[in-house]
């Protein structure tokens, strides 16, 4: 079990997919390289915040995915959001 979680580990970090993993409240708990360097963002900025909460969604996308997240079953494989530093009001 140790040796997959491992595996999985090594594979979250050199994977160039941007992967993110959020908790139920949407609050991010990990960031895969690919995601902060397309976000321009480490993860140590983005851990514990939302999307919304870091700027990078709008608020409309942050309810979107928000619904996907109470809807689902834990897993959100399929969810389309259009990333980028939102302009401050």
């Amino acid at each position: 079990m140790e040796a997959e979680v491992e595996v999985s580990k090594d594979l979250f970090t050199i994977i160039p997919v941007p992967i993110l993993i959020v908790d139920g409240s949407g609050r991010i708990l990990e960031a895969n390289p690919a995601f902060c360097t397309a976000l321009g963002a480490c993860e140590k900025f983005l851990s514990g915040k939302t999307l919304l909460e870091s700027g990078f969604i709008s608020f409309e996308d942050s309810i979107s995915l928000s619904h996907a997240l109470v809807l689902s079953t834990g897993v959100v494989s399929d969810f389309e959001i259009s990333l980028g530093k939102e302009k401050q009001r």
